[in-house]
């Protein structure tokens, strides 16, 4: 439905999650970027919530527009289990929601998809590349930054591995020898880490090939259950260089929202599905360098100057212009 609101008013958003980790890395990733552009009141529910005041009432809000000293003009999901409720809170507000939805999408007043979904073009679909993500592109290392950089050294690396999916063949022994090779041939430190999904086995077989080529000491592994939650968004922050598998297709897009030079280790596609050939589209447009072209070049691809890649903000940009919001002054408010 329109959005009725003040112009000297803060934009009041009410953002529903699942609490899944990828759904709640996109709705923040959106609104860092709407609350950089404009004047910004966020308000949180959880689905899972059941205590949750807005859950009690949600069936309420569909017949009255509930008076109180926080009311939405937008509400903004993300997570199959999220999309009725947006709705639900949504009756007297706009609607968006950052998927395909599984609901009709004319339901929605909004929608931000990936185009790997392909979804038809609409007035009020945004297609983007890849999810949206929180991280920012790389300005300076956080003043608590490694000591390679501090020291005028190169910057780590940074190596990001994923494991076992059904879009790509997993090889450990593959995925080892590529490391090996890319270490011996860099003067950089590198940090390297794993994912839920990478094989017990993988990181014991790691050390032991790394010790035996003399590379032991340039290789910092830190397991993923032992990194704390602003590790990787740090790294982010530092890395000139990142490689990641490509099972792993939310890192991958993060790598490049960084800004850094990003390069994919070689996997077999198990399918030509959506996620392959969205990787497949990076390599053309050249905004990662798989590992055979960097073998041959010893280069590996950073997004261009002047091009910057960061999909929140191109999304936050765009549903402020359909909610007729200007970009104004970064006064934010948040709760």
């Amino acid at each position: 439905m329109p959005c009725s609101r003040n112009a000297n008013t803060a934009l009041n958003i009410l953002l529903v999650t699942d609490g899944k980790p990828g759904h709640l890395n996109q709705l923040k990733g959106l609104l860092f970027q709407l609350q950089n552009l404009a004047q910004v009141t966020a308000r949180w529910v959880n689905v899972n919530d059941r205590e949750s005041a807005w859950l009690k009432n949600s069936w309420l809000r569909c017949f009255t527009r509930q008076k109180g000293d926080f009311t939405p003009d937008i509400v903004i999901g993300a997570g199959r289990k999220t999309q009725k409720q947006v709705l639900i809170l949504g009756r007297h507000a706009q609607t968006c929601i950052l998927m395909k939805p599984h609901l009709p999408l004319f339901l929605f007043d909004y929608a931000i998809i990936p185009a790997h979904d392909n979804v038809a073009e609409r007035k009020n679909v945004l297609t983007t590349e890849g999810v949206l993500n929180q991280v920012r592109p790389q300005t300076a290392c956080p003043a608590t930054g490694h000591a390679e950089a501090r020291a005028g050294q190169h910057p780590p690396g940074l190596m990001l591995i994923g494991g076992e999916s059904r879009h790509y063949e997993w090889s450990g022994a593959s995925i080892i020898s590529q490391v090996v090779s890319l270490v011996s041939n860099s003067q950089r430190h590198w940090h390297l880490t794993n994912s839920r999904r990478t094989p017990d086995e993988f990181l014991p077989e790691l050390r032991q090939q790394l010790a035996e080529n003399n590379l032991a000491g340039r290789v910092s592994v830190f397991p993923h259950d032992t990194t704390g939650p602003d590790w990787l968004t740090n790294q982010y922050q530092c890395a000139e260089e990142i490689w990641v598998t490509p099972d792993s297709v939310s890192m991958v897009y993060e790598a490049i929202t960084s800004g850094a030079a990003t390069g994919l280790f070689d996997m077999t596609p198990l399918k030509t599905g959506r996620i392959v050939t969205g990787i497949n589209k990076l390599i053309e447009h050249h905004r990662v360098t798989p590992f055979a072209c960097w073998k041959r070049s010893g280069k590996v691809h950073r997004t261009r100057e002047g091009t910057a890649f960061c999909e929140a903000e191109r999304a936050a940009r765009w549903l402020l212009e359909q909610l007729r919001v200007n970009p104004g002054e970064k006064e934010k408010s948040t709760g």
